[in-house]
């Protein structure tokens, strides 16, 4: 894809209170209230769940509650894409979409929490994720969030990858 111009990946974070310092937008991310964006100031994407939580809040809920969400998709130029909605790294809705100024795009579903786990929703262009949203936690009767297996095996695999490719003799 080349060189990206300097500017173009952002990551956004809510500042507490709405007033941006440093301070509170390092606290933003610290929370994990972030977006992430390889577009700039372009796009933006909002995920809400259950009506009012966003990346970084945690939601309590009984074992089989469908939860509503919410993921709005705002441009400041025409731009198409897909708009996905990751359920524990799965997705689990995904929609074909156009926005543009004043013409934001909305995907909608409800997923089911038979345990904890998270959401996150992304824009994507191709194989390419262009907007990354943070995540929302939901705790199903009061147990954690268990990883599986696979992606405990997938990060292991990536640092292997990593230490062996910045050792001497690496790449």
């Amino acid at each position: 894809n080349g060189a990206a111009p300097l500017g173009s990946l952002l990551t956004y974070a809510q500042a507490q209170g709405g007033a941006l310092t440093y301070r509170n937008w390092v606290e933003g991310i610290a929370r994990g209230r972030t977006v992430v964006s390889r577009n700039g100031h372009n796009e933006f994407l909002a995920l809400t769940v259950n009506g009012t939580a966003t990346p970084g809040d945690e939601l309590q809920s009984p074992a089989g509650a469908g939860l509503p969400v919410t993921v709005r998709w705002t441009a400041a130029e025409p731009l198409s894409g897909t708009i996905q909605l990751v359920h524990n790294g799965v997705v689990v809705a995904s929609a074909q979409a156009s926005a543009a100024p004043g013409a934001p795009a909305t995907l909608t579903a409800t997923v089911q929490f038979p345990k904890s786990g998270w959401l996150a929703a992304r824009r994507m262009e191709g194989d390419w994720h262009v907007l990354h949203t943070a995540a929302v936690f939901v705790t199903v009767d009061g147990k954690p969030v268990r990883a599986s297996a696979a992606d405990a095996n997938f990060y292991v695999q990536w640092i292997d990858s990593l230490l062996a490719k910045t050792s001497p003799g690496g790449e």
